[in-house]
């Protein structure tokens, strides 16, 4: 018995090495399921990828041809990391409450491929109650509306497997570096430059008697992190330009807090210890 892989969904997200979006799991509903296995079709969630056939017969047509006019099928979206929305760029409100669902409609192959933007989901309180695979919690769904599914899977044989794209981006944060004004006998810096120009840093009028605060003037994605190249300077008043002996850290998620500034805005923050 041979089989047709008709159709891929995969996910990508660049805060990953791989790109891929290791912490979504996608999963065929309980109907969408019941459909699968009366039709021959099988399915299989491996290497974030979700992979779906059909059996084919003698005629290579698919051995069990559907008779709807159309066929809706629904994958539950689930997420393994309660972080994900921290490095996301995604609606903040908590997956516990709402879920964000997607529909798509297949006329043919020319669709293909079809791309699904994880930040432009329709936003819906939370639907019913479901259980996913240990580790997995609900964030929403994919609905995939196929017209005339006979004339479709069999077009699909003599094509590669569809693919549907489930795209992410990076979520962004101003950045703050910290430096205690009260240090004795050092020079604390008072200029913060990033040597790649992916940002600039500038002293920061903030209420804070303890540490002066520096801020970059643009908000950087995550996934940019480990791009930016920041030194210490000291300028003097003649604009003469001395790059200090101090480490000047990176950033990363584990730095993120309020901002000085506004407290009720996230932002990532490092001490410069001098």
């Amino acid at each position: 018995m041979s089989f047709c892989d008709w159709l891929t969904i995969k996910s990508f997200h660049p805060y990953f090495r791989s790109e891929k979006m290791e912490c979504l799991g996608i999963f065929p509903s309980e109907k969408t399921q019941l459909w699968l296995k009366n039709h021959r079709h099988n399915w299989k969630f491996t290497n974030n990828e979700l992979k779906i056939s059909f059996s084919v017969n003698q005629l290579n047509l698919p051995e069990i041809m559907p008779l709807n006019e159309s066929l809706e099928l629904e994958f539950y979206l689930g997420i393994n990391d309660f972080t994900f929305q921290q490095y996301t760029e995604i609606d903040d409100s908590p997956i516990f409450y709402h879920q964000h669902h997607f529909n798509l409609e297949i006329e043919n192959l020319e669709k293909f491929p079809m791309l699904v933007n994880f930040n432009e989901g329709k936003i819906l309180k939370a639907d019913k109650l479901i259980s996913l695979p240990t580790g997995y919690q609900k964030l929403g769904s994919l609905k995939i509306m196929i017209s005339g599914p006979s004339i479709f899977l069999a077009s699909c044989i003599s094509k590669i497997s569809n693919e549907i794209k489930i795209i992410a981006d990076s979520k962004s944060y101003p950045l703050f570096y910290a430096i205690r004004g009260n240090v004795k006998n050092k020079k604390i810096p008072n200029l913060i430059d990033d040597e790649s120009k992916n940002t600039t840093f500038k002293a920061e009028n903030v209420d804070n008697s303890d540490f002066v605060f520096f801020k970059s003037n643009n908000s950087i994605k995550v996934h940019e992190l480990n791009h930016l190249e920041c030194y210490s300077y000291w300028v003097s008043e003649d604009g003469t330009k001395t790059k200090l002996k101090v480490k000047t850290p990176s950033f990363s998620l584990r730095d993120l807090g309020k901002s000085p500034s506004y407290p009720h805005f996230a932002a990532l923050l490092k001490e410069i210890k001098l």
